[in-house]
C-alpha cells in the first residue's frame, strides 16, 4: 500500500491496481494488469511500480488518474519480491537476485554477488553525503550496496539474522531488523564501519524476543511498508500474534558494559587456586576448563566473547580469536604445553566498532622432567662423553677407511694402468688398419688403372683390325680382353675380401681343399704368365686340406703367384704342397731374382710389425701385396717363412690340421 501526496490510497487486490480517496471508503479508479501483484511501491516523483510475479514491472503516474499503468519490464525476471527507485535507478528485487534498472533507457543488469539471494526486503539510507542501500535476504543474512560494492554483514551467534524481512531505522541512528526468531537491533554507524573496514570488531547485535514482552518472536515481512512511523515517533510492525508497537527513542538498551571476571579453573573436574590474574597450573596438566563471567542480566544471546592464546608479550591475529559459547562461558584445554602462556578473553561491550575490552590472564605450566635445567645439563655431559667415545671410534674408523681406499686407489690405479695399455694398442690397430687401408686404396687405383688402359688399347686394336679384315686377330684379341677383365675382377674380389676381414673381423674357418684353389688361380694367371714367358706347375695331392677360411686363403694364393710371375720372366713357377712335421704346408716358388735381404727378414719375423715406414718400403717392392699376405696369414695364424734357393720360395705353414 502507498499514500501520495493528495493523501490518497493504492493498493492491490489479485491483478488489480486499486486508487482510494482520503478517506479510504471511496474507490477513485481501479486497473487490471492481467498478473498477479506481488510488490508496490511509490517514488518520489510520484511514480507507483508495480511488480508482478510472471509479467516483469509495471508503473503508472498517480497524478494521471485516468492513464492506464504501462509495462516497464518483462525480461523473463523470476518472481519480483521488492522494488525501490532512487532517482533514474530503480532497484527490482526477485527470488533470484536482485537488478539495477534504468528509468528512462529501461537498460538492466543483475548486482554481482546476488545471483542466488532471495531478496526480502529494500532500504534506503541516505544521509548528507552518501547513499546506503540496506538489502535483507531469506536464508542469507544482510547485505549493504554502497558505491558500487556490495558488502554481506557477519551473521549473530543464533542466526537469527539469517532470515530478516526488514530495515527499520529510527532517528537515533539504529536500525530494527525484522526476524522469524526476534527483533534485531544494530548501529548504522558500525555497519557501515564494517563495510568500509575501519572498525575492530563485528557489528554488534542486540536480541529482542518474547521475554521483552512480545506475543510472538516470529514477524512478518516482504510487504512495503514493512512498519510505518506514527506522528508521535511510534512504530507499528506486524508479527504472526499481532502488531507490534514501541517508540525507538524511549528503549534504553540494555548492553553487556561490565568487567570481566576469572570465575574459576579446574583441571581434570578438580579446582586449582587462581591468584589474580595467574593460573599456576600442575604438571601435564589435561581437561583444562576455564570459567569466565560479567554481571549482565539481559539474554545471553546478546554477549560476544572470544579468547586466543599466545606466548608472553605476543599479541593475537585477527584470525585467532575463537568464540565463546555465551549460555556456558567456559574455556576448554585437552592439553596445554609447558611454560608461560597468555590468555586473551575479549568482550564487545556494546554499540561502536571499538567498544570493547580484552583481559589477559597469564596461565602458568611447569615444565616435565625431561624439560628440566637438570636434565639438559645431564644431556650435555652424555653428550660430552659419547662425543668423546664417537671421535676415538670415528678416528679408527677413518684409519681403517683410509686403508681401504689406499687399496681400492692402487687397485684403479693398476686397472688404469691395463687400460691405458689396452687404448695404446687399439690406437695402434686402428693406425695400422688405416695406413693399410689407405694403401689398399692406391694399390687397387693402380692395379686396376693399368689393365683398364690395356683394355683400351685392345679395344683400339680390335677397331683397326676390323677395317682391315683381319678376323683371326681380333678372335686372339677379345679372347685376350676377357681374360683382362676377369683378372680385374678377381683383383677387385681379393681386395675388397681382404678390407672385410679388417673391418668386420669375422671369418669362416672349415676344412678347406687346396687343389681347387690352386687349379683356379693358375687358369686365372694363364694369360699373363704366357706374356712373361713363364710356365707354372702345380704338385698338389687331391685330397690335400688345410683348416683356414677359404676366401681368405684364395686371396693369398693369389698375391703369391702375382708376385711371382711379375719377378719371374721366362721362368718356372712351382705351386707344391706337402705334409711336414711342422703341420700342413703350401708352398710358390719362383726361379727369378729372389727377395731382397730386408724383405726376407721381414717375412720370417713373427710379429708383422705393419709400422708407416715398413708398409712404405715393403709396397715400394712389389706393391701391396705382400703386405696383404703378411697381414692375414697372422689373421688366420698361419706362419710365414722365406727364402732364396735359385729364386724366391715363399711358404705357408698351417698349424692347424684338419
Amino acid at each position: 500500500m502507498a499514500i501520495d501526496s493528495l493523501g490518497r490510497f493504492w493498493t492491490s487486490s489479485g491483478s488489480y491496481v486499486i486508487c482510494y480517496d482520503q478517506t479510504g471508503k471511496t474507490v477513485i479508479g481501479s486497473w487490471n494488469i492481467s498478473n498477479l501483484i506481488t510488490t508496490m511501491r511509490l517514488g518520489p516523483d510520484g511514480t507507483l511500480w508495480m511488480g508482478t510475479r510472471e509479467k516483469g514491472v509495471w508503473y503508472k503516474n498517480v497524478y494521471e488518474t485516468s492513464a492506464y499503468p504501462r509495462l516497464f519490464l518483462n525480461k523473463g525476471f523470476a518472481k519480483i519480491t521488492n522494488i525501490l527507485s532512487r532517482g533514474r535507478q530503480v532497484y527490482i528485487g526477485t527470488d533470484r537476485g536482485l537488478y539495477i534498472a534504468d528509468a528512462y533507457s529501461r537498460s538492466y543488469k543483475i548486482m554481482p554477488g546476488t545471483e542466488q539471494l532471495t531478496i526480502r526486503g529494500l532500504h534506503d539510507s541516505p544521509d548528507e553525503k552518501e547513499q546506503y542501500l540496506f538489502i535483507s535476504t531469506y536464508g542469507d543474512g544482510i547485505f549493504l550496496y554502497h558505491n558500487g560494492r556490495l558488502t554481506n554483514f557477519p551473521i549473530d551467534a543464533k542466526k537469527s539474522l539469517q532470515f530478516a524481512h526488514c530495515f527499520i531505522e529510527d532517528r537515533a541512528g539504529f536500525m530494527w531488523i525484522t526476524t522469524n526468531t526476534g527483533l534485531v537491533q544494530a548501529s548504522k554507524a558500525d555497519l557501515i564501519a564494517y563495510a568500509r573496514k575501519s572498525g575492530r570488531i563485528n557489528p554488534y547485535y542486540l536480541h529482542y524476543n518474547k521475554r521483552d514482552g512480545f506475543g510472538s518472536n516470529e514477524f512478518n515481512g516482504g510487504c512495503v511498508p514493512c512498519a510505518v512511523t506514527l506522528s508521535d515517533k511510534t512504530v507499528s510492525m506486524p508479527s504472526m500474534d499481532g502488531l507490534v508497537w514501541f517508540k525507538p527513542e524511549s528503549v534504553k538498551a540494555e548492553v553487556p558494559d561490565k568487567g570481566l571476571f576469572l570465575d574459576e579453573v579446574k583441571v581434570f573436574n578438580k579446582n586449582v587456586t587462581v591468584n589474580a590474574d595467574t593460573v599456576n597450573l600442575p604438571n601435564e596438566p589435561q581437561q583444562v576448563t576455564i570459567a569466565i563471567n560479567t554481571p549482565y542480566f539481559g539474554d545471553a544471546i546478546n554477549l560476544n566473547m572470544s579468547y586466543a592464546l599466545t606466548r608472553p608479550g605476543e599479541n593475537p591475529l585477527d584470525s585467532a580469536w575463537i568464540s565463546i559459547n555465551p549460555e556456558n562461558p567456559t574455556i576448554t584445554f585437552s592439553e596445554l604445553r609447558s611454560g608461560s602462556h597468555t590468555l586473551h578473553v575479549k568482550k564487545v561491550n556494546g554499540y561502536d566498532s571499538n567498544n570493547f575490552m580484552v583481559r589477559k590472564i597469564v596461565v602458568n605450566v611447569p615444565p616435565k622432567w625431561h624439560e628440566t635445567t637438570w636434565f639438559y645439563l645431564g644431556c650435555a655431559l652424555m653428550g660430552i662423553g659419547v662425543g668423546g667415545s664417537y671421535g676415538k671410534m670415528r678416528s679408527a674408523f677413518l684409519r681403517r677407511e683410509n686403508v681401504v681406499l689406499e687399496r681400492k686407489v692402487n687397485l684403479r690405479t693398476s686397472n688404469l694402468k691395463g687400460a691405458l695399455v689396452a687404448l695404446q694398442r687399439s690406437q695402434e690397430k686402428m693406425s695400422r688398419q688405416a695406413i693399410i687401408q689407405t694403401r689398399l686404396i692406391a694399390s687397387i687405383s693402380h692395379d686396376i688403372r693399368n689393365p683398364l688402359h690395356y683394355l683400351g688399347m685392345l679395344v683400339s686394336t680390335i677397331e683397326r683390325l676390323a677395317n682391315a679384315k683381319n678376323t683371326d686377330k681380333i678372335i686372339e684379341i677379345s679372347r685376350d680382353l676377357g681374360t683382362s677383365t676377369e683378372r680385374i675382377s678377381k683383383l677387385l674380389d681379393n681386395h675388397l675380401q681382404y678390407a672385410k676381414s679388417l673391418v668386420y673381423q669375422n671369418f669362416d674357418m672349415d676344412a678347406t681343399p687346396v687343389l681347387p684353389l690352386v687349379k683356379e688361380k693358375i687358369d686365372l694367371f694363364l694369360p699373363y704368365l704366357k706374356q712373361r714367358g713363364n710356365r707354372i706347375l702345380e704338385q698338389v695331392p687331391e685330397d690335400f686340406t688345410v683348416y683356414s677360411d677359404i676366401d681368405l686363403l684364395k686371396v693369398i694364393l693369389h698375391n703369391l703367384i702375382d708376385n711371382a710371375n711379375k719377378y719371374t720372366s721366362d721362368g718356372i713357377i712351382l705351386v707344391f704342397a706337402e705334409k711336414s712335421p711342422a703341420g700342413m704346408q703350401i708352398s710358390v716358388q719362383d726361379d727369378g731374382q729372389g727377395l731382397p735381404d730386408d724383405i726376407l727378414n721381414w717375412i720370417n719375423e713373427d710379429d708383422s710389425g705393419l709400422g708407416d715406414e715398413i708398409i712404405r718400403q715393403k709396397t715400394e717392392f712389389n706393391g701391396l701385396g705382400m703386405v696383404i699376405i703378411k697381414d692375414l696369414a697372422r689373421i688366420l695364424h698361419i706362419k710365414l717363412s722365406a727364402s732364396n734357393e735359385h729364386g724366391a720360395r715363399i711358404t705357408l705353414s698351417f698349424r692347424n690340421t684338419v
